[in-house]
C-alpha cells in the first residue's frame, strides 16, 4: 500500500454516531491495480462498508512480487470509522 487517503466518514453515519470497522480483502493485478475489493467482515452498517469500499478505489498500491517478479495478489486491510480515530 503506497497511498491510502482517509475514507470519507458519511455525514449521516456521523450524525447517527455510527462507529465500526470493515475488514476488506483487496485483490490487485501484477501492476498493482485494483481488480476488486470484498468485505470480509462488515462494520454492521451498510453506509460505513460502502464508504470503505469507495475509498479503496482511490488508493495506490505496489504489486506483490515473487522472486522479484510482479504477481497478482491480495491483502487484508481494516478500515475503522470512529470518533477517536
Amino acid at each position: 500500500l503506497v497511498a491510502a487517503p482517509i475514507p470519507d466518514y458519511p455525514l449521516i453515519a456521523r450524525r447517527l454516531k455510527l462507529e465500526g470497522s470493515v475488514l476488506l480483502r483487496i485483490h490487485l493485478s501484477a501492476r498493482g491495480r485494483l481488480l476488486r475489493c470484498d468485505v470480509v467482515e462488515s462494520s454492521g452498517f451498510d453506509r460505513l462498508d460502502e464508504a470503505a469500499l469507495d475509498a479503496v478505489e482511490g488508493w495506490t498500491f505496489l504489486p506483490a512480487t515473487s522472486s522479484g517478479v510482479p504477481i497478482e495478489g491480495s491483502l487484508l486491510h481494516r478500515v475503522t470509522f470512529g470518533f477517536d480515530s
